[in-house]
């Protein structure tokens, strides 16, 4: 959920989910398309997340794109490793997922682990 200020500042709180930190979502359909929103409404000019700097639109754009191929490279982890070990532990499965998308120093982590689940929704 996000929230429009004087028609120009939105803070976004977590709809955008920041490349190399912590991946923290439950659908992963619908972050994108909230990305996908915020980055087409007319006439903002600050967005301000609840864990990163406040973005322009110039800076907006780059940061979705990233948060984008972020969000890309966990579904696809999750499933490469759903197809190549579908009778593995699924603590197994997690820590390959936490492998192949470069996000082992996340790996335990509750959070993320909720992230890979909602990709794991898609998959199925």
């Amino acid at each position: 959920m996000s929230y429009i200020f004087n028609d120009e500042v939105v803070f976004t709180g977590d709809a955008i989910p920041v490349a190399n930190d912590l991946p923290i979502f439950i659908d992963y359909e619908q972050t994108i398309k909230s990305l996908d929103v915020l980055q087409n409404i007319a006439g903002i000019r600050y967005y301000c997340p609840a864990w990163d700097d406040v973005y322009d639109k110039n800076r907006l754009d780059t940061v979705i794109t990233n948060s984008k191929e972020m969000l890309a490279r966990l579904k696809a982890a999750v499933f490469q490793v759903e197809n190549e070990f579908p009778e593995s532990s699924e603590s197994k499965k997690m820590q390959e997922v936490y492998k192949r998308a470069d996000m082992l120093h996340f790996s335990g982590n509750p959070l993320v682990a909720k992230s890979i689940e909602a990709c794991r929704r898609v998959w199925e």
